[in-house]
């Protein structure tokens, strides 16, 4: 859990960098969005081990799954300003050491990774968003 913490934190970073409005909030959609795609990574993984579909493809189970996870963020994150404690926790680090390129490379990693998977495992992608009824 501390690893998403960070990811959060580094998300939220990023957006104060680029004078984001809401860099809470925005931040929070960021995770869920991640959240979603490693989710649907991980449904395609077992489906592909045990050759059979886990849950029936439509644009409904998409949004609903999206809408979940982007709930389960907000709780975690944006509820009760529990980001202003995230943020305290983990600004410390920044300024003990100083602020290096790998933590961008190690965030933009997590991003892609899940990207890269989702869509590589993913043979649903174009049924979800393409061809959905």
């Amino acid at each position: 859990m501390k690893m998403w913490r960070y990811l959060f934190y580094r998300h939220y970073k990023i957006s104060l960098s680029f004078n984001s409005i809401d860099p809470e909030f925005g931040s929070t959609l960021g995770m869920a969005l991640i959240f979603w795609l490693n989710l649907w990574t991980i449904f395609d993984l077992i489906s592909l081990i045990i050759n059979h579909p886990i849950i029936v493809v439509n644009k409904t189970i998409g949004i609903s799954m999206l809408i979940v996870s982007a709930l389960i963020q907000y709780y975690l994150f944006f509820w009760k300003q529990k980001y202003r404690d995230i943020v305290k926790e983990f600004s410390g680090i920044d300024n003990v050491k100083k602020e290096s390129y790998l933590d961008y490379v190690i965030t933009i990693s997590v991003l892609v990774i899940s990207v890269s998977l989702w869509v590589y495992f993913d043979s649903t992608f174009t049924e979800l968003f393409l061809n959905a009824k």
